[in-house]
């Protein structure tokens, strides 16, 4: 085992300035070759043991874990895997920025929010003033001093509102937050409120829940569907975001970790049969194969998930490209999961495991959503599609998302760059026989006139019994959505005219 300096605050800078003779030597972690500083030893019980079960210790780069971990050292395995998170060059992660990191406005409140315990659960508010500034519910409880995750319950009846508080939307605006300020509250604010969740909804390795349904989606949702899937997604771009703080110490960094695999294998055990939240459960179980692959079982996550995915494409999709719940804000949600699924397996080279279709059936589907939208780039409310989430801002970076998947593609450049680069489309027509949904325009130019009609046989679950309804935009203007009625008036016993 290599000779080891213990740094206690015994130390002066006298005693640094005559063991070394560069400063970068200490913070590099070498005095000289063969000699390591590391920091004081703890006991091995501040470290999670099942964290040495889970990892696994032959992964290359993890050398010095493993050697400190068999000399039982496992404070010091922690560290050095700690180290060797702060520093891995093996994976790239598209979904963030740690060079030049930005926050939204409405990121940064939501971040400062939570440090009130005022927590983010998406689409519910405290209030919201004249600005559309949006204050959230408290989850702090003043008589005992501590979080209340059932807070609101009462006047919140909404099922949304107790099953998205629990996918911690509120937590990587606060990863963000840290990442561009350095301020140390908000990882403070972030392992206080992330242990009391893990403190206070425990899940026993192995369970497995009866499948959805029913009473059954009252009972244990915490560890359930989306909930699970937005926190496993989530939670690998929080680390990034804030690893390198002194607050993410080998302690918590065990802690952490194991909480994830934990995450991960509840996924596995409990998919759902099938729908968007079959997709996203397949996508988290594979982006973190693929962006942790440190861990035993990554490589199974890896190919079992992007399996998922493949059969998701067949499935989420209909032969002429439309989403099977043809609700055309599901439509694009699955597109831009399977995007992400693409960039990340570029990123990372593991195209291969997608199936060969993967780019051409994901074409289609982004085709869609071009020949869905109005010429002032809005969307009508076919179904249960919330037309008001898909600012025309919004539309144009989907777009824009889907031009540098194809570059090729003029006439989604046209539509991207509003008229200003690429080629007009000349089709007039568009029929999607499958889905029931049929659109005529006279050409598309913010003054044309275009007519989407609405006719299938679907029953899927966002999906509306109102055939015959049509929406119409004519030179800036969209009609309010009609329904188109079949009269028939009877004239005599024998004679009857339909109009």
């Amino acid at each position: 085992m290599k000779n080891i300096f213990f740094i206690t605050c015994m130390f002066t800078a006298i005693t640094f300035t005559g063991c070394v003779d560069d400063d970068d030597d200490l913070l590099s972690g070498e005095i000289s070759s063969g000699v390591e500083i590391l920091p004081e030893n703890k006991p091995n019980d501040v470290v999670e043991p099942k964290l040495f079960d889970i990892i696994n210790l032959d992964y290359p780069g993890l050398e010095k874990v493993k050697s400190f971990y068999e000399a039982g050292e496992h404070y010091y395995a922690a560290h050095a895997l700690l180290e060797y998170y702060r520093n891995r060059t093996n994976v790239t992660n598209p979904n963030i920025n740690l060079i030049n990191p930005t926050i939204s406005v409405k990121d940064q409140r939501i971040a400062d929010q939570a440090l009130e315990y005022r927590f983010y659960v998406r689409g519910f508010y405290e209030s919201i003033d004249e600005n559309k500034v949006e204050t959230y519910y408290s989850f702090f409880d003043n008589n005992t001093k501590k979080i209340d995750w059932t807070a609101h319950q009462d006047t919140e009846t909404d099922q949304e509102f107790r099953y998205q508080r629990h996918r911690h939307q509120w937590m990587l605006p606060q990863a963000k937050a840290y990442r561009i300020s350095k301020d140390e509250k908000y990882i403070q604010s972030w392992i206080e409120t992330y242990s009391d969740w893990l403190a206070t909804y425990p899940y026993e390795p192995g369970t497995q829940f009866p499948p959805a349904g029913g009473s059954e989606n009252d009972k244990d949702y915490e560890w359930k569907g989306l909930q699970v899937a937005e926190r496993v997604l989530s939670q690998i771009d929080i680390m990034a975001y804030f690893i390198h703080s002194p607050n993410f110490t080998p302690e918590w960094l065990s802690t952490f970790l194991t909480a994830f695999e934990k995450e991960v294998e509840c996924m596995r055990l409990n998919y759902y049969q099938e729908g968007n939240i079959l997709l996203t459960q397949a996508q988290a179980v594979a982006t973190a194969g693929i962006l942790m692959p440190e861990f035993k079982n990554a490589e199974q996550w890896t190919n079992e998930g992007l399996q998922k995915v493949g059969v998701q494409l067949d499935e989420q999709f209909n032969n002429d490209g439309v989403q099977f719940e043809l609700d055309l804000s599901y439509h694009i949600g699955a597109v831009s999961d399977f995007r992400s699924i693409y960039l990340l397996t570029q990123a990372n080279d593991k195209m291969s495991l997608l199936p060969g279709n993967f780019t051409d059936k994901l074409k289609a589907a982004t085709e869609v959503v071009m020949n869905t939208i109005y010429p002032d780039y809005s969307l009508d409310n076919f179904n249960d599609t919330r037309s008001s989430s898909y600012a025309k801002s919004t539309l144009l970076n989907r777009l824009k998302e889907y031009v540098a998947m194809y570059p090729n593609d003029q006439e989604l450049l046209w539509m991207a760059t509003e008229r200003k680069s690429g080629k007009e489309p000349t089709h007039l027509t568009q029929s999607y026989d499958n889905s029931g949904y049929y659109i005529l325009r006279n050409g598309w130019k913010k003054e044309s006139t275009m007519m989407i009609l609405k006719n299938h046989n679907y029953k899927e679950w966002h999906s509306q019994p109102d055939n015959n309804t049509f929406g119409l935009y004519h030179n800036g203007r969209n009609s309010s959505r009609m329904q188109v009625y079949t009269l028939t008036v009877v004239t005599t016993a024998q004679n009857s005219q339909q109009l």
